[in-house]
């Protein structure tokens, strides 16, 4: 999780930056599709036959394309709820870390 926390920010900031459009909500946008990719990937991991086991290396070539691409797409409904998860994980530790402060 915090591996892909990481790669969120990073992707996040070079999407932006490497958006050629100056609309400011383009380049957010942009940012924010990118910061999706390994949210994505995680989801469709899980999801992956391992029947492409089997392919040439052109097929992994087009394979990892395609799958970057779909990982851009399904990234951006994940990304939402997987920050959402965080912040409230993050929120639960810091209430039992005052509960243990306070019970001592």
């Amino acid at each position: 999780m915090h591996k892909n926390l990481i790669i969120m920010a990073t992707a996040f900031v070079g999407g932006f930056c490497l958006c050629p459009v100056q609309n400011a909500g383009m380049k957010l946008l942009t940012g924010y599709m990118f910061a999706g990719i390994p949210w994505g990937w995680s989801i469709l991991d899980k999801i992956t036959p391992t029947m492409f086991l089997c392919l040439s290396w052109f097929g992994w070539i087009i394979y990892a394309v395609l799958k970057l691409c779909l990982a851009g797409v399904v990234g951006m409904f994940v990304t939402p709820y997987k920050i959402y998860k965080i912040v409230k994980e993050l929120s639960e530790t810091n209430e039992k870390e005052e509960y243990t402060k306070q019970v001592k």
